[in-house]
């Protein structure tokens, strides 16, 4: 798959080589979507077969060299222009996104909400064709005979349109409205444009709408919403209330928090951190502590005394040894 969808672009590819710039970004885009297509129809045929087996892997190496194209061919056209001179292909790529974006994707097909969400920022983003656009979702959002994935997609291209506008609160209420929960990672691409023209303001205010949905976290969701927090505190003067987050999603935020007091030398909140989530110096980064006994050492004391009478208490084996190792390693910091 991968090699037919490498040879099938340099084929393609290198027809348009000698085109007007606009016509071979318009084309290089229905290359892209022909690929992608094309992939999603192999899925459909190989599915539940043996050879198909971990192809979500390949799938997304795929979607991923699919998203560079894109980018590279959007980044060198001309919209006005392109979508002056050739009306109808910029119609048609707008048709066949909406074709595609509504079918019912499985995790192994392409990401053609991605995409149009991609298309619709730049290229496609024009008053007339915006506006048909809007018709066309508003329809599908309210017809209850719709499948309800297609309802819930239209849905988010719609909350897509809204944030294009600026206007995150009506974003936020239209997804609230339409889903029961919120998946914090469908809206990291944004606040990373945010970041990138340093609207800050509005950042913070997106971080603060999505505390509320950060309690069925993963480590990956988790990080990239403190990495915002982090970035923005570089440029505002909101370190309490990023702090105050950091508090508010513990146990989830564990390692964000530790590396936050860690920067600040609070190594008696740290150390109260440690004891708050009954973590035995076993369960903390061998750096951090390292640190502390360097800076500080009483703070570790009540951290090893803790654990220490926890593991006593196991009253085993394996619980006596861990005690002991312990006191072995408390030992030493005491006499230093």
């Amino acid at each position: 798959m991968e090699e037919v969808y490498a040879q099938a672009w340099g084929q393609l590819h290198k027809l348009a080589d000698d085109w007007d710039a606009s016509i071979r970004g318009i084309y290089d885009i229905q290359v892209v979507f022909y690929l992608m297509q094309l992939c999603d129809k192999w899925a459909e045929e190989k599915a539940g077969t043996y050879d198909f087996y971990n192809a979500g892997y390949y799938f997304s190496k795929i979607n991923k060299q699919s998203s560079e194209k894109l980018f590279s061919a959007l980044r060198d056209m001309d919209f006005e222009r392109a979508r002056g001179k050739y009306p109808v292909h910029v119609k048609e790529l707008a048709a066949y996104l909406a074709m595609n974006v509504e079918k019912v994707r499985r995790s192994y097909e392409m990401d053609w909400s991605e995409t149009y969400n991609l298309m619709w920022s730049n290229l496609l983003y024009e008053k007339s064709l915006v506006a048909d656009e809007l018709t066309r979702l508003r329809l599908i959002a309210s017809d209850e005979e719709k499948e309800d994935e297609a309802r819930g997609t239209a849905v988010l291209a719609l909350a897509h349109f809204d944030i294009m506008a600026g206007d995150d609160e009506t974003a936020w209420e239209r997804v609230m409205t339409r889903f029961e929960t919120v998946e914090a990672s469908d809206w990291f691409g944004y606040m990373q444009t945010f970041v990138q023209v340093q609207q800050w303001d509005r950042l913070v205010n997106w971080l603060r709408w999505l505390q509320h949905h950060m309690e069925m976290y993963n480590a990956y969701d988790m990080n990239h919403y403190f990495y915002f927090w982090t970035t923005a505190s570089m440029h505002l003067a909101i370190e309490e209330e990023h702090k105050h987050a950091l508090a508010a999603l513990l146990p989830g935020s564990y390692r964000q928090y530790s590396r936050f007091l860690m920067d600040r030398m609070e190594y008696k909140a740290w150390a109260d951190l440690c004891l708050l989530l009954n973590l035995s110096p076993l369960d903390i980064d061998s750096e951090e502590l390292k640190r502390v006994e360097k800076e500080d050492v009483r703070m570790l004391l009540p951290i090893y005394h803790y654990a220490v009478e926890v593991y006593i208490l196991g009253k085993n084996r394996d619980s006596y040894k861990q005690a002991v190792k312990l006191l072995k390693n408390w030992r030493m910091p005491i006499k230093n």
